[in-house]
Parts: structure tokens; C-alpha cells; sequence
């Protein structure tokens, strides 16, 4: 959430600088029509970032000793696999989560893409993740 909120602050910084000096950009317009503009734009970003990172606030994953995953989302638990291709950066990890089942009942399996950063895990738990996800996961979804 952090950093979601730097990151509006800075392009919002931004903008008042540019604007601060009277620019209209090269569109044309008056500098009050760009501000109005893109200070629109710039707050539809901040509402759709912030709401999707509450979305992702009571979201938990419990990871097996067989590779698999439980992904729980309030009181719904969906056992999952991650799909081959996942990677570790170091500084981030992106992978595929995809059902064993359907969510719901009738309900066609919806794979859940996530990037993962130290900050998304318990303290002591970035490491544990990467190797998780090297050698349990890893040898999950090859065999």
C-alpha cells in the first residue's frame, strides 16, 4: 500500500511542477484543462490501485511440502499448482496459480497470476518462498 501511495504522490509532485509553470503540454490545451485532465486520470489511478491492493489485504497462501498450493481468500480456500514458467527475480516472484478445482461449484478453474515481494510475506518468509518455489513447485509442475 506504501508504495502504491509514493508512487501517486510522486506523479502527482510532478504535475503541480509542470503545470507550476504554466505549461499546457503539447496538446494545446490551457493549463488549467491539463491539470484538470490529467489530476483526473492521475485520481481514477490512485482509487483503482488502492482498491486493488485492499482486494489483496485479507488474501493468504499456505504452501505444501508437495508443491501445491492453498490459496485462502477470506473463508474460501482453493487448493492450487503453480503452472511451470514461475520466476524467482531475487527481489520479486512472479507465478501462475491455477485450481485443482473450480472455485465454485460449476465453476470453470480461474489461474490467479501473482508477483510476490519481501514486503507481501511474514518476516523470514521471502527465503523459505524461493525455495519452495525452486524445488517443490518447480518439481510439481514439471512432473
Amino acid at each position: 500500500m506504501a508504495s502504491v501511495l509514493l508512487v501517486h504522490v510522486a506523479a502527482a509532485l510532478t504535475l503541480f511542477h509542470v503545470l507550476a509553470g504554466g505549461s499546457g503540454g503539447d496538446w494545446g490545451w490551457s493549463p488549467a484543462v491539463t491539470a484538470v485532465f490529467l489530476g483526473g486520470v492521475l485520481a481514477a489511478s490512485l482509487a483503482q490501485a488502492l482498491r486493488g491492493e485492499l482486494r489483496r489485504a485479507g488474501r493468504a497462501m499456505t504452501l505444501a511440502a508437495d508443491g501445491g498450493v492453498t490459496l485462502i481468500e477470506g473463508r474460501l480456500e482453493v487448493a492450487c499448482r503453480v503452472r511451470p514458467g514461475a520466476v524467482d527475480f531475487g527481489w520479486a516472484v512472479w507465478m501462475t496459480l491455477e485450481p485443482v478445482v473450480g472455485d465454485r461449484a460449476g465453476e470453470r478453474p480461474r489461474a490467479r497470476a501473482m508477483m510476490l515481494v519481501p514486503a507481501n510475506l511474514p518476516s523470514g518468509g521471502w527465503r523459505p518462498l524461493r525455495i519452495w518455489l525452486r524445488h517443490k513447485a518447480g518439481a510439481a509442475a514439471t512432473g
